[in-house]
């Protein structure tokens, strides 16, 4: 599963930095009244249900002035490049030239994009403002306030934003054309079986990555996912019906290949995170140019 990046942007002072504390649970970034605190993008790791791991990203504010701070600004809009979604926050109902710079930026870079209204404790946004801005961007227009007020806490409608992000993820299939690792291949009620040997290579107390995405991804699929050692396999391959496929560790493939019958597909998570990172198909029509390929060339990976 890709890590997904979600950049915060906007003017100085509009509350990016509380934001990014708010949604991650914990202070990340340093909040101050003094316009320009954060002068460097500023990550956080997390996870969101229905996303995945994500990094979240603070930027410095787009209206920063001067030498340094033009620096500052080209810093943060570069950051464009890599995000797969921006929060756009602006406050007060002020949604101007810098706002409209970021969300032009955003589209040409073809990033999705939610619109947040913050200090809604100050001054919710007017709705012909909402209005406009959603028909303009066709997206989220969320009121939110960083500031306790009398009535709620600080970030009581927090939820909202990361309900807007599940929906856009939901909806926007990432730039790189990633998929999930087993996308395509387990479907409801299959059984695959997943060998993953324990020994000095493996790291201790936990799976590698590979693993428990293949096994997550067939639970969510509602299969069924049968975890073993290489010794193991073929009792297990006795003792249960109807397998859909094998997958192995690359560095026991040849031992578990003598044991897998010849009517069950046996592949690698090594091939399964190819195939979903990657451009699979060019991958294999260069795996069928080797016959062709002349004597005394040397292949390594």
């Amino acid at each position: 599963m890709k890590i997904r990046n979600i950049g915060i942007y906007g003017r100085r002072n509009v509350g990016k930095s509380s934001l990014i504390n708010i949604i991650a649970g914990q202070q990340v970034a340093i909040v101050d009244s003094l316009a320009g605190t954060t002068t460097d993008p500023v990550r956080k790791r997390m996870e969101i249900y229905g996303v995945g791991p994500c990094n979240l990203i603070d930027t410095a504010g787009v209206d920063d002035y001067g030498t340094l701070g033009e620096k500052r600004v080209g810093k943060s809009l570069a950051s464009a490049d890599e995000v797969d979604l921006a929060l756009i926050v602006f406050k007060w109902n002020c949604f101007g030239e810098e706002e409209e710079k970021i969300a032009s930026l955003m589209e040409t870079k073809g990033v999705p994009f939610i619109l947040i209204h913050n200090f809604a404790d100050y001054e919710n946004i007017e709705s012909a403002l909402a209005e406009k801005l959603k028909n303009r961007y066709k997206t989220d227009v969320i009121d939110f306030s960083c500031k306790p007020s009398a009535i709620l806490p600080a970030g009581s409608n927090v939820s909202d934003i990361i309900d807007a992000i599940v929906r856009k993820f939901s909806k926007e299939t990432d730039r790189f054309g990633n998929r999930t690792i087993l996308q395509g291949i387990v479907n409801q009620g299959d059984k695959i079986v997943f060998v993953c040997p324990v020994d000095s290579e493996a790291p201790s107390g936990r799976l590698i990555l590979p693993q428990v995405m293949a096994i997550r991804d067939v639970l969510d699929n509602h299969g069924t996912a049968i975890t073993v050692q290489p010794q193991e396999l073929a009792r297990t391959l006795q003792s249960v019906s109807d397998i859909k496929m094998v997958i192995t560790d690359s560095q026991v493939f040849g031992d578990v290949a003598n044991v897998v019958p010849e009517d069950i597909p046996l592949g690698s998570f090594s091939i399964l995170l190819a195939r979903s990172k990657g451009p699979f198909e060019s991958y294999l029509n260069g795996l069928r140019q080797i016959d062709n390929l002349c004597e005394g060339i040397f292949i390594a990976e």
